[in-house]
């Protein structure tokens, strides 16, 4: 009995260090043709509930052309490559390697809106799993364009049925493919078809969910699933849906209820019997009703920021962390991301140099004419204003030449900083087009965001705050004093 026993432990133990996922080194080598000098990236998002990315690796390519990414990722992640405004994205499995060329990177024009071509890229080697996703994809998209109508107006239910199966018999069983990448790709086509099933009302909410989602394992790294989650949860307790009420919800929340109260509220859904799908559910409704006007943003963000430090799920605390931080991030009289960067004189500043005046921030692009333009109206607005207003641009290169022709440029009155590959900087700020300017408060604070850039009149509002201050710390004259 006890050999049986001990082989019994010995079998739990193999499956259980066999299933276990630790992050690995992955890398990602090429050459990216007449790319020298440009920066690449590699970026994954931390959670496809509040879709922050984050960046894992950058690299300058080499005068031969080539670059090396190196990074850590757990499980099968999907990846996002960028370079200057292009990108492309693919799957990847920890502790692998990737080689690949890119032929068609290009610095963006100098246009205020410019198309963003995806790059064109050639893998050294045979890469099944990107190679099985990509054939699904284009199938499904072939399936959707020729039979639209029949699918989404009539709901056939029967043609659908025949797709499903046609898909499994074709593309599921890619021989190709590892174990793992097997499990990967069959998941990644059943959320697809049942994202289609609940967009085109194939199949009853009830039935989906019983399918797919009740006592399932909640697939946080699958684009597919994590899209069905979405779509299957959106606007939950707004449609009132299988026990719950909108209003009960609001309720609920207006008079005090704790993370526990609302997950035992919304466990009366057959379909959320599972923990950790129940408290995802409540975080992803919690995220969008903060900025619903029927609930206290600050009640709201309390219930997040509960569930950030005390979920009983590591992955929960994580993306209740980055979707507190995502809603409060530029809000007004909130503190502006803390930064330390090198002026083209070799300076290094921070935000703090800057305290006791308001920081007239813009972030620029050396490839924006636009911010080539404003050059000569932010300088004079520095001189008019500089006792209270410190005018700040921050300076975003593509390429070396940018580098250069930033720091070889005639110097000017106000601070011009080098952002030097910091992506994360760009990611705090929220800067997504250029010139982009921010208006900060005396001690630091977010005042407006964005601000007005120069044509607009932004030195009416500098007066008007100006004036404001100065009105406020103006001392009662004497007489005033005695009457009163």
């Amino acid at each position: 009995m006890t050999r049986y026993f001990i082989q019994f432990i010995f079998i739990c133990l193999f499956v259980l260090i066999h299933t276990l996922s630790y992050a690995l080194p992955t890398f990602l080598k090429g050459k990216v043709i007449n790319g020298k000098g440009m920066v690449i990236r590699i970026s994954v998002f931390s959670d496809q509930i509040s879709y922050n990315e984050k960046l894992l690796d950058i690299d300058e390519i080499n005068d031969s052309e080539d670059f090396e990414l190196a990074f850590e990722i757990v499980d099968i992640q999907k990846l996002f490559v960028r370079i200057g405004n292009q990108s492309f994205s693919f799957f990847a499995e920890e502790g692998k390697s990737y080689q690949l060329q890119i032929d068609n990177a290009e610095i963006p024009p100098k246009s205020a809106i410019s198309e963003q071509k995806p790059l064109h890229l050639l893998w050294n080697e045979k890469n099944a799993l990107n190679e099985a996703i990509d054939n699904f994809n284009y199938t499904f998209s072939v399936f959707l364009e020729e039979n639209f109508i029949e699918i989404y107006k009539y709901r056939n239910v029967k043609l659908l049925q025949s797709f499903e199966k046609e898909i499994h018999e074709k593309l599921s069983n890619t021989s190709s493919l590892t174990p793992r990448e097997q499990i990967f790709f069959k998941n990644f086509i059943a959320y697809k078809l049942a994202e289609l099933k609940i967009a085109s009302r194939t199949a009853s909410d009830l039935k989906l969910g019983e399918t797919y989602l009740k006592n399932k394992a909640v697939r946080y790294d699958n684009p597919s699933y994590m899209l069905f989650f979405n779509q299957y949860f959106s606007q939950y307790f707004v449609t009132g849906k299988r026990n719950t009420n909108y209003h009960d919800f609001i309720d609920l929340i207006k008079s005090g209820a704790n993370v526990s109260s609302l997950l035992n509220y919304i466990s009366k859904d057959p379909i959320l019997e599972q923990a950790r799908l129940r408290e995802l559910v409540l975080l992803n409704a919690l995220k969008v009703a903060y900025f619903n006007k029927d609930f206290n943003p600050k009640q709201v963000a309390a219930l997040i920021q509960a569930i950030s430090k005390s979920s009983k799920f590591p992955k929960h605390q994580e993306i209740g962390s980055t979707i507190l931080s995502l809603l409060t991030k530029m809000q007004i009289g909130t503190p502006a991301p803390k930064f330390k960067l090198k002026s083209t004189d070799g300076i290094v500043k921070s935000l703090e140099d800057y305290k006791g005046r308001y920081v007239y921030m813009v972030f620029m692009s050396d490839n924006c004419q636009a911010c080539e333009s404003d050059f000569a109206l932010i300088e004079g607005l520095h001189e008019e204003y500089k006792l209270d207003i410190a005018v700040l641009g921050i300076l975003v290169n593509y390429t070396k030449n940018g580098l250069s022709k930033f720091s070889s440029e005639a110097k000017t009155s106000w601070d011009r900083l080098l952002f030097n590959n910091n992506f994360e900087l760009l990611n705090n700020y929220n800067v997504r087009t250029y010139p982009l300017y921010i208006l900060l408060d005396r001690d630091g604070n977010v005042l407006l965001y964005p601000a007005k850039n120069p044509h607009e009149g932004i030195d009416r509002y500098f007066d008007f705050i100006i004036k404001r201050d100065r009105d406020k710390n103006k001392k009662p004259d004497i007489l005033y004093r005695l009457v009163n």
